[in-house]
């Protein structure tokens, strides 16, 4: 992996494919067994399936690229759900989970 700038921002309709292939890819490769079941809960548009009150989807790009996400779902009025936290595994180990988390936090 090169050294890059990493970037976090919520995504839009023209990250979606990008998100998808990211996450399919690492779901592939890591939890084969899961990756049907995942994929098909919220991850397609998910620029439109995390725009509501409450929720949020960002990712993090580095070189224009995603190498991970994070999205939140408010729960209730109290609470909050994360979820789809992946990094690309070239990015790991570079605290990028650590400030998408941040991120969805403080959303």
């Amino acid at each position: 992996m090169k050294s890059s700038t990493i970037t976090i921002h919520r995504v839009t309709k023209k990250d979606d494919e990008a998100v998808k292939a990211m996450i399919a890819g690492i779901l592939d490769k890591e939890f084969p067994a899961e990756e049907r079941l995942y994929l098909s809960e919220g991850i397609e548009n998910v620029s439109e399936n995390y725009s509501h009150r409450g929720e949020a989807f960002f990712a993090a790009f580095a070189s224009g690229k995603i190498v991970g996400t994070v999205g939140i779902k408010q729960e209730d009025e109290r609470s909050a759900l994360l979820r789809r936290i992946f990094v690309k595994p070239d990015y790991r180990g570079k605290r990028i989970g650590s400030r998408l988390i941040q991120k969805a936090i403080h959303f």
